[in-house]
């Protein structure tokens, strides 16, 4: 058979098609379709990494956070009352203010010792005072009782002014400690019981 020379053109464009179409469906396809998947995988885990940084970061803004709210925690602890006896403190706040109302020029004329109150991880200690006193007095107590370096609040205060220059004025005064947990028996629990 012989073939003619137009034949063997069409067979030679055929053949170099037919490599062609061999070369790009199982040559050069994968290879652009592996290089799209590494592109793809590398865009991944660079979203991976940003989010990891993210997560570090924040990890990082967390621990200053927890280290400044430490220090605040630490210093409100300086200015609880450290006494574990509601008596002991409830002494110590009476006395404080009795040096806080002379120091003011108020007369302090009672003093009622109110029941301890336990909070979530605080007891209040409060007394209720009465006492007569003119406004700026008055203002140099509160501004004492405020600028103590124990934590005392005002949690009520009644003024009744009359006539005279004086007011009479009653007022709850709040000091705070560490809520100290007792065991059914009435011990502070962790403490080693006597007697055993």
């Amino acid at each position: 058979m012989k073939i003619s020379a137009r034949e063997k053109r069409f067979l030679i464009i055929g053949g170099i098609a037919i490599l062609l179409f061999v070369l790009i469906r199982w040559g050069v396809g994968p290879a652009i379709s592996g290089q799209q998947g590494v592109q793809d995988r590398l865009a991944l885990k660079r979203e991976l990494l940003e989010r990891y940084q993210r997560i570090l970061e924040e990890k990082r803004l967390d621990e200053k956070r927890l280290k400044a709210l430490q220090e605040v925690y630490a210093g409100m602890q300086k200015r609880l009352f450290s006494a574990e006896k509601p008596g002991v403190v409830t002494s110590e706040l009476q006395a404080i203010l009795q040096k806080l109302a002379q120091a003011s020029g108020v007369e302090v004329r009672t003093v009622r010792f109110l029941p301890p109150k336990k909070m979530e991880v605080f007891t209040r200690i409060a007394v209720e005072l009465n006492f007569g006193a003119t406004v700026r007095d008055l203002k140099e107590f509160l501004y004492r009782i405020e600028a103590h370096e124990r934590l005392l609040l005002i949690p009520r205060m009644v003024i009744v002014a009359g006539s005279t220059p004086l007011a009479q004025v009653t007022m709850e005064v709040a000091g705070f400690t560490p809520l100290v947990e007792e065991s059914a028996e009435g011990q502070r629990a962790g403490a080693p019981r006597r007697g055993v």
